[in-house]
């Protein structure tokens, strides 16, 4: 049986990139090559000796650091009242980092052109995993997102966002030019897209879905999609959130959430400049909610003052620039569209996050990447920067390093 063709909307893709105008027109040989052998088209415009971003990966590991610094100095009150000890959280949050960083190096080794096949099952597996709530589900200020398996607490949401974003940059590579279609292409993604995200806005989880919904965009936006095309899935996300808001309880219950913000601007406010000092926050003392979580931020502004909260936003910005430097640099489309999808991630639930702590927007309940307390989100950002981590390895040739077959027409 004849081979596949990988990848052929990338390559016009990348000679486009490249800066092929003038002259006569060129055209890329595309030759079959089997998806359990390297991309004869790809070899020819990466390089595979180019060493990872140690930018990127020390910039990760210096806010991870400084966020288990946060967790413990954040909950120290709240874990010494609960557990009889101020290190509880801490303890976990280090675990599970370790966890993660693991899952980085692993990440690191996945052949991910070989592996792409395999993005569809992931994602309907992943899909699966949202159905457990219903069966195992932890509570947790009136959402049901969590799954409690084994002694361990698992948020399915999590999974299904990372699963996604893979899928995601598979599908809008192999069908470019379908999604030139409205009816064609763009409806019936944004239909399948829809599923899980109103499954998690039904638990209720309206700030993962809004985050999982703005990441999406972003994908589909940068791989040409007409921005009227993506108006529907915007559409779809803001009116189940105006619908829920409107008939569920819950919702109605968190109007303290202006007490959690009017908080957390005491606590930022109370900062100053250079902050009170590491382990001095007085809102952590039961005035501040979730100060280890959703609200870290405001201690961060207590502890730290404006520079430091400064800082904080300057090491996602960095973080950003060297994702999307390594999202530039991709050879193909597929990879392209990986990269942002893996940095969009992190950015846009950083963004929400401080938009919530500054009053920008309602209260969402979206943690802030690698520092707030968590589980499973710290795990799979920690893969995702593996794998950005990957793609970073193999970048675009410039003109003259390497030579693509073509011909002229």
């Amino acid at each position: 049986m004849e081979a596949p063709l990988i990848d052929a909307n990338s390559l016009n893709w990348v000679h486009e990139r490249l800066g092929e105008t003038g002259g006569s027109r060129k055209r890329v040989v595309r030759e079959p090559v089997g998806l359990g052998t390297a991309d004869a088209a790809e070899q020819a415009l990466v390089s595979t000796s180019q060493p990872l971003d140690v930018i990127l990966l020390a910039v990760t590991i210096m806010i991870v650091g400084f966020g288990a610094t946060m967790v413990y100095s954040s909950s120290s009150v709240i874990a010494a009242e609960k557990f009889g000890g101020p290190a509880h959280f801490m303890v976990r949050q280090v675990t599970r980092a370790v966890l993660g960083f693991l899952c980085l190096l692993a990440a690191l080794f996945v052949p991910v052109d070989r592996v792409r096949k395999y993005f569809p099952h992931l994602a309907l597996a992943s899909f699966l995993l949202l159905l457990l709530p219903a069966l195992f589900s932890v509570a947790y200020k009136g959402a049901r997102s969590w799954v409690s398996l084994l002694g361990l607490t698992l948020q399915p949401s999590e999974i299904v966002k990372f699963a996604l974003v893979l899928y995601l940059a598979d599908r809008l590579t192999k069908h470019q030019e379908r999604l030139e279609s409205l009816k064609d292409g763009v409806l019936p993604l944004i239909g399948l897209l829809c599923v899980p995200l109103g499954i998690i806005v039904l638990e209720p989880d309206v700030g993962t879905a809004v985050a999982m919904a703005s990441v999406f965009g972003v994908m589909m936006f940068v791989a040409n999609i007409r921005l009227r095309h993506i108006l529907p899935l915007i559409g779809a996300v803001g009116l189940a959130v105006y619908v829920l808001i409107i008939i569920e309880p819950y919702r109605l219950k968190r109007l303290e959430a202006g007490y959690q913000i009017q908080q957390g601007f005491v606590a930022m406010g109370s900062g100053g400049l250079l902050g009170r000092g590491l382990g001095r926050s007085i809102q952590k003392y039961f005035f501040l909610p979730e100060p280890y979580t959703d609200s870290i931020l405001p201690i961060i502004g207590e502890e730290f003052g404006f520079i430091g909260t400064v800082a904080v936003v300057l090491l996602f910005c960095l973080f950003g620039w060297r994702g999307l430097r390594i999202a530039y640099q991709q050879p193909t489309l597929f990879r392209f569209l990986l990269a942002t999808g893996l940095t969009a991630n992190i950015l846009m639930y950083a963004l929400l996050n401080m938009a919530v702590m500054t009053a920008l927007m309602p209260t969402t309940g979206l943690p802030l990447p690698f520092i707030s307390y968590g589980g499973s989100s710290l795990v799979l950002n920690l893969a995702g920067t593996g794998l950005l981590l990957n793609l970073s390895r193999q970048r675009r040739l410039r003109e003259g390093e390497e030579e693509v077959k073509e011909d002229t027409e």
